[in-house]
């Protein structure tokens, strides 16, 4: 009757969206920007394809505001500044991107059309004003060192600029115990002229030695590496307190400090009592650090210089030579 019937070949890939067209009729249908990721793969040969702007759910106005992406590294993170288009929106790279913008809002699909041209100087504005020191590059910012993290941790709790923040996986904050929070037990021990020194801390499950707690104060350090986003802090009265111990034991001769985290000689008894108090837990095996602070606490009643049988000390003479009496 006229009719005309025309067989071709498909090829499987594009038989399923046949299937959806045959369907769906005109809402099947993709942006002009789509059409590369198309031919690609490949579906459609050639050929143009539009979406109807009503096809793309419901049309909001938008909000661009600049936003981060965070990620936490071992010793350092990196910030990416991006833009959410609407506060409900994903962030996307600025000024890049299709123009109509679509997301979902509680499975409603809807979108919102960006100004592309304005989206940097949108970012550009909101990074001036990140009170961190952060190191920008054209393609993000970074920090290094735990003191940078933690002020970057900070800022994005504090969020001053109510800046959206996204925080990339796999990366771990960085979390701080103090000293006197970490778990401890040191054990302090006598042998001949030396004091053996020994123990381990829990910070957070992992564990130190004492010797990495004193090479630390050594080096005047104020956190110490526990693992990746872990660390002890110092306090600068521990620092002051285990520095000079630190000292005392780097100077050791190296056949006594076999086998220990640390070993001191008993002239540093002193310290080692002042100090312990800044641990929880320490154990003292024939030996007692109290009686180091008696004992110095009687030296320093006989500080006086002794008056000469010619003559007489000047002030600052005689202040010096108090002053080693009292070493």
């Amino acid at each position: 009757g006229g009719s005309t019937t025309v067989a071709a070949q498909v090829p499987a890939a594009l038989r399923a969206w046949l299937d959806a067209l045959a369907k769906m009729g005109s809402a099947l249908a993709f942006p002009p920007a789509a059409v590369p990721k198309l031919v690609a793969q490949p579906i459609i040969a050639s050929g143009a394809v539009t979406l109807p702007r009503e096809a793309l759910g419901q049309e909001l106005t938008p909000e661009p505001r600049a936003g981060l992406r965070i990620e936490w590294r071992p010793d350092s993170a990196f910030v990416e500044p991006l833009i959410a288009v609407h506060p409900k929106a994903p962030l996307v790279a600025a000024g890049a991107g299709a123009r109509l913008f679509t997301f979902e809002i509680d499975g409603k699909r809807v979108f919102v059309e960006r100004a592309l041209e304005s989206e940097n100087a949108i970012v550009d504005s909101a990074i001036e004003h990140i009170e961190v020191p952060i190191d920008w590059t054209p393609t993000g910012g970074g920090v290094a060192g735990i003191a940078d993290m933690l002020a970057l941790a900070a800022w994005l709790d504090e969020n001053p600029l109510g800046m959206p923040i996204e925080l990339k996986k796999g990366g771990r904050r960085p979390e701080v115990t103090s000293l006197e929070n970490a778990g401890s037990r040191i054990q302090v021990s006598k042998r001949g002229s030396w004091l053996k020194l020994d123990g381990e801390l829990d910070v957070q499950g992992t564990k130190l030695t004492f010797g990495d707690v004193l090479e630390a104060a050594r080096h005047a350090r104020r956190y110490v590496k526990a693992a990746d986003g872990v660390f002890l802090e110092l306090s600068a009265e521990a620092i002051q307190k285990l520095q000079p111990i630190a000292i005392a034991a780097a100077l050791a001769p190296a056949n006594d400090n076999a086998g220990a985290s640390a070993v001191v000689h008993d002239a540093f008894g002193t310290l080692l009592a002042e100090a312990k108090t800044l641990f929880r837990d320490v154990k003292e095996k024939g030996v007692e650090l109290d009686e180091y602070l008696k004992r110095f606490s009687k030296r320093g009643k006989a500080t006086k210089a002794p008056p000469l049988e010619k003559g007489t000390l000047r002030s600052y003479q005689r202040e010096g030579a108090e002053w080693m009496l009292h070493l």
